[in-house]
């Protein structure tokens, strides 16, 4: 049987998902820059006879050289961590660079694609070289041929590199300079140097190649290069790999095959997590979009402000898109707390294909994320999650303290859900005991503040039952609904001061629910440990609202107080907008406009003027260009008063 190895070039500066497949071959590309701590455990192309340290000129040929002159196959392959050929007889669609795209690599997409191992072995044993199906380049606007593209674009290409190449080509090699010239003219194009080659053909090629970009690394001088240009032999090696199958081709000597190319948006590794802190660790998860990151923010700066100097803080976020300018800033917060980290799980994959509906319009799918916490959190004991609408004004370790049992969760009685039922208010009673199934409906807890048993929940549930259960089945109260249907009998009940919902949109339910309960909730509030801002309006909606001091003064010593004071005088302006029904008002031009300068101010931070002042400066104009429009809307409804009289 022949030993056919495809080597996948990977980054140094990620961890990427590697393909179990025994015909794939990882190798980190330009290993010898790989600056990580902890190393994937996967062979680097900078042993033996190697070029790894040209790898931000060479991109992933730094691999092909080191498989070529140091590892023995029959096939020789090239492709990379998110780009492979497909095996499978159908066409599918594809976007402008010739890829079709898929979000991840799974199973199933492997499977669709017939990339395994015996698919790729009949392939390989009927043809010479297998590649990458060529792409029209004039699908690119403005572009009629390679050579268009390449002077279309004179911040990442010189045309007098690609003038040299031609020159170096008909050197060395003439008999291939009417196909170097003749593939630059025409509209194919091969990107990304993704193919296999018997091993004869291989190292006819690599032979070929290196020695035509060496004689240009003599003759062009990259060291004033930006970086897209440090690249150019990684991408004349593209327009070389062209030439060289057009050239094969041409003379008839090879059996070449083309096939389309799968490109994966998402390949980055899920990595089990495991305790940040060896001793003292009190493991604390969010979840959050990327907008709610300053709300957020204020929640772990409550943390730290309310933080044990003697015990660690391992805060994890689930969320799906949060952005690395928005990661940095979160990562800020904790610059100087050795006993705190802060990290960032994305969980895109997880919810891959999941559809999530609720009733409740502010509802975002991070709210579902707390349903995947046992598979995600698997190696710890338990974990506190924490709702991001919130501030925490007491020590989260004496939380994490309480035992717990065997019971799956711990949390606090929602009230407000308890004075529904009760009441049956919007058929509470029928949902909770028809819909849900609550043996026990007057123990439906709130899902804001929960610990988490992790050891039990992952002997009571299989993997992703509950997040699978969220997925195109509508709830009240979403995946609250979801814990309360699966984790009854099986609760243990904080006391109320753990997760104190405020009262703004709760203050006539309350009074309606069980004596008991209704005393709890208020004696909590004299002392709360953890003010939830549940509903709307939130805090930095209504600045005068319950407890909403309690954030302000906190949102006041983090480093998103300016983001908070813009959005809250940007909302003033929508609010009334949407609200009052003056879309067609004059004054509007002027409100947006102030907005729009705030926001530029705002970012050009060497401003003279301070932040606050600028901000209150600001929203004194939106004030008097709102009195204005009700100014204007009075005089109009009288002067047409006085038109009927």
């Amino acid at each position: 049987m022949s030993d056919i190895k495809i080597f996948v070039s990977h980054r140094v500066d990620q961890d990427s998902e590697i393909i179990d497949n025994p015909l794939f071959y990882p190798v980190r590309c330009g290993a010898v820059l790989d600056e990580r701590e902890s190393k994937p455990d996967i062979p680097g192309d900078d042993t033996g006879d190697n070029i790894s340290e040209k790898r931000l000129s060479y991109c992933e040929l730094t691999v092909q050289y080191w498989a070529w002159k140091n590892v023995e196959a029959d096939y020789y392959g090239l492709c990379h961590y998110r780009r492979y050929l497909s095996f499978s007889d159908k066409v599918y669609e594809e976007n402008d660079l010739g890829c079709i795209e898929e979000p991840f690599i799974t199973d199933k997409i492997l499977e669709k694609y017939h990339i395994d191992v015996d698919c790729i072995r009949e392939a390989i044993s009927q043809y010479d070289i297998i590649t990458s199906k060529a792409n029209d380049i004039r699908k690119i606007e403005g572009c009629k041929s390679l050579n268009d593209f390449w002077l279309k674009y004179p911040n990442s290409y010189r045309p007098e590199d690609l003038q040299e190449c031609r020159k170096v080509v008909k050197e060395l090699y003439p008999d291939y300079a009417v196909d170097f010239y003749k593939h630059l003219e025409s509209k194919d194009c091969r990107w990304y140097n993704c193919y296999i080659m018997k091993k004869e053909t291989f190292n006819h090629y690599c032979e070929w190649l290196f020695s035509i970009l060496f004689e240009l690394e003599k003759r062009i001088d990259i060291s004033n290069y930006n970086l897209e240009m440090t690249r150019v032999f990684g991408v004349l090696s593209e327009r070389l790999f062209g030439a060289y199958v057009l050239h094969m081709k041409r003379m008839g000597y090879l059996k070449i095959l083309e096939k389309q190319l799968v490109f994966f948006q998402n390949t980055n590794k899920i990595v089990s997590l495991e305790p940040y802190f060896d001793t003292k660790n009190i493991p604390v998860a969010f979840s959050s979009s990327d907008y709610f990151v300053p709300y957020l923010g204020v929640a772990i700066q409550s943390i730290i402000d309310n933080s044990k100097p003697s015990n660690n803080y391992d805060i994890v976020i689930l969320h799906t898109k949060i952005s690395d300018e928005n990661q940095k800033m979160l990562l800020r917060l904790i610059e100087y707390k050795e006993n705190f980290s802060i990290r960032f799980f994305d969980c895109t994959r997880i919810i891959y294909n999941k559809k999530f509906t609720s009733p409740i319009s502010y509802v975002s799918e991070e709210t579902f994320l707390r349903l995947a916490i046992q598979e995600i959190f698997s190696s710890f004991e338990k974990i506190i999650y924490l709702d991001s609408d919130m501030i925490i004004k007491h020590d989260l370790s004496d939380l994490y303290a309480i035992d717990i049992g065997d019971n799956l969760i711990a949390a606090v009685i929602e009230p407000v859900v308890v004075a529904y039922y009760v009441n049956n208010i919007e058929d509470m009673i029928n949902y909770l005991d028809n819909y849900l199934k609550l043996t026990k409906p007057l123990d439906y807890f709130q899902g804001g503040v929960i610990v988490f048993n992790i050891m039990q929940m992952n002997a009571s549930f299989k993997k992703n039952y509950l997040i699978n259960l969220a997925s195109g089945n509508v709830f009240k109260y979403t995946d609250q609904d979801i814990l309360n249907m699966c984790c009854q009998g099986r609760v243990h009940y904080l006391d109320m001061k753990w997760d104190v919902c405020t009262l703004d949109s709760r203050n006539i339910p309350i009074t309606l629910s069980p004596n008991n309960i209704r005393m709890e909730y208020f004696n909590s509030r004299k002392d709360p440990y953890v003010l939830h801002y549940g509903g709307t309006p939130k805090p930095w909606e209504k600045p005068e609202g319950d407890f909403a001091a309690d954030f302000w003064m906190t949102a006041r010593g983090s480093i998103f107080y300016e983001i908070l004071l813009f959005r809250h005088c940007h909302n003033i302006a929508l609010w009334h907008l949407t609200n009052m029904h003056l879309a067609r008002v004059p004054a509007i031009e002027a409100i947006m406009n102030n907005i729009y300068d705030l926001n530029s101010k705002i970012q050009r931070l060497n401003d003279k003027i301070s932040l606050r002042k600028i901000i209150k400066s600001a929203a004194k104009t939106l004030c008097n260009n709102i009195l204005l429009m009700f100014h204007r809307k009075n005089k109009r409804k009288n002067h047409e008063k006085t038109e009927r009289k």
